[in-house]
């Protein structure tokens, strides 16, 4: 049975979920909701089923095995019907990918589902992939983490119920589909309290390193664990925890790299219960499990900073890392922190830009460590969150401004939607992956991508590129890079009625000029 936080917890989540449905994603609420990817289903949980790896039932219809160079005819990772949910990627040295998503086809259950494709856009394994677990779930998800190690292993970490309570689970699988850490994963929890991954999980020499929240009678703490190459804890049980005052939750933990086998996490605190504000504080944790930054106290990084949101947190390649936030007042700033945990920016964080009235929303990093320059992107839109466009700055490793106070517009604002504002770097210059919206309909969008230039030009004029034209409510973007030049996008779409997951490859040419899709 659940506490009354954790009850007032589910009911958030559901609150988020429900706003999810409706909206695109450019008001705050909506915005948090596509980083949080919670979603709900009326549905009953089911009792407790062993895993398999089964050969499923097919519908007629038949998934597409290689990439096709129509915007409107992208490939379909799975045709089970029902609800496909919260899509993740990613790339192996190769060129070969996975791809992890939620299956839910008959309403009962939401099911762990992985496929591996290679370059091509050609499954690897078995039609609708192999079933990594369908222990009970309940009937709403969170989000969690997937990653690699260093032999090109998957390795993901979600929350399930099958011991009646939310406990946390690892699963290590190789590239022939075998379950390395056994049929039924390691538990990375056990006891009866809430605990949801967060999203972000990183591989530290030969080390796993995931987090979470754990959601207690009385608060919420941040738990990190480390784990070696064949399952076996590095830290005790419990990992380490961090704590704070009991009347005010600790949540939204992201992690990087440190260095070696350091680790930097950055985690909110709410100001007071109930007030969808929060603090956001940072530490390097080594690899004994001891804090290395500011005497082991955490460090302050900003004050009046939404609650729902997940700081965006990015290495610096050198022992320190780059964070990003908005505020209450929806404005973005830009903090960084080298290895011994100092500002190098100024103590408030560096202002991406001066919009004047103007609301940044999401800032998104990407950091080029050969000229020590970092981009920066966000959701503008204005006072009233009536129109919205992509703005972006690009600044030095210390927050010198380089395109300008104001930095540069590259979507104009105007009625459409936009959302899911996931950049990557091309060398020195950057992709910029979003979602359009039909100013007519929100739940019509289309995926598009743009090329910014290191001077904070579009390469490819006012155009961008469309890699899915077809119109429907699209959420959940993940990318992935394959190679030097060619980029892997998987989503939840409903242009079907359900939701299903479907992606596309976004291929540069050797030579400058349009980008296409498909293959050469």
């Amino acid at each position: 049975m659940f506490s009354k936080k954790k009850n007032e917890l589910k009911n958030f989540f559901l609150y988020v979920s429900i706003f999810l449905f409706v909206i695109f994603g450019t008001t705050i609420l909506a915005e948090t909701s596509e980083k949080n990817k919670l979603y709900e289903n009326l549905s009953s949980q089911t009792k407790s089923v062993d895993v398999l790896t089964e050969n499923t039932t097919l519908n007629s219809e038949l998934i597409s095995s290689h990439w096709n160079q129509e915007p409107t005819q992208n490939l379909r990772v799975s045709n089970l019907g029902g609800d496909q949910a919260i899509p993740k990627i990613v790339a192996t040295a190769n060129g070969d990918f996975y791809v992890t998503w939620f299956s839910n086809p008959n309403g009962q259950n939401y099911d762990v589902r992985m496929q591996r494709y290679d370059a091509n856009g050609n499954a690897l394994w078995q039609q609708n992939g192999i079933l990594i677990s369908k222990h009970p779930s309940m009937t709403w998800i969170t989000d969690y983490a997937l990653t690699l190690d260093n032999e090109d292993n998957a390795i993901l970490v979600f929350q399930d119920v099958r011991n009646d309570s939310n406990n946390i689970y690892a699963y290590k699988i190789s590239p022939e589909g075998q379950f390395i850490w056994g049929k039924d994963g390691l538990p990375l929890s056990n006891n009866e309290y809430f605990e949801a991954p967060a999203p972000t999980s990183v591989v530290t020499s030969d080390h796993f390193n995931c987090v979470w929240v754990r959601e207690t009678t009385s608060s919420s703490v941040i738990v990190l664990q480390k784990l070696m190459s064949n399952g076996e804890f590095v830290w005790e049980d419990e990992g380490v925890v961090i704590e704070g005052d009991p009347k005010q939750p600790l949540s939204q933990p992201v992690i990087v790299s440190g260095g070696g086998d350091r680790l930097i996490v950055v985690w909110g605190i709410e100001e007071q219960p109930g007030s969808q504000v929060m603090n956001i504080y940072a530490q390097k944790i080594d690899e004994k499990g001891q804090f290395v930054w500011n005497d082991s106290q955490p460090i302050l990084l900003a004050d009046s900073v939404l609650f729902y949101i997940f700081p965006s947190l990015l290495s610096d390649g050198n022992g320190g890392a780059f964070v990003s936030w908005y505020t209450t007042e929806l404005k973005s700033f830009v903090q960084h922190l080298d290895a011994n945990g100092e500002f190098l920016m100024s103590e408030a964080g560096a202002t991406v830009a001066d919009s004047g009235s103007n609301l940044q929303i999401s800032p998104e990093l990407q950091y080029v460590p050969e000229t020590q320059e970092l981009y920066v992107f966000w959701l503008e839109t204005d006072a009233n969150q009536k129109v919205r466009g992509i703005s972006g700055q690009k600044m030095s490793s210390t927050g010198e401004l380089f395109w300008s106070e104001n930095g540069r517009n590259f979507v104009e604002l105007s009625p459409p939607e936009i959302g899911m504002i996931t950049p990557k770097l091309v060398g020195k210059d950057v992709l910029v992956f979003y979602a359009e919206g039909n100013p007519e309909n929100i739940l019509e969008t289309q995926l598009e991508v743009m090329l910014i230039n290191s001077d904070g030009e579009l390469v490819w004029g006012d155009e961008s590129l469309i890699f899915s034209s077809v119109p429907s409510n699209k959420f959940g973007l993940e990318v992935d890079v394959i190679g030097d030049r060619e980029w892997i996008g998987v989503w939840t779409d409903e242009r079907d009625g359900n939701r299903d997951i479907y992606m596309q490859n976004y291929q540069l040419p050797r030579r400058r000029g349009d980008m296409e899709t498909g293959r050469d």
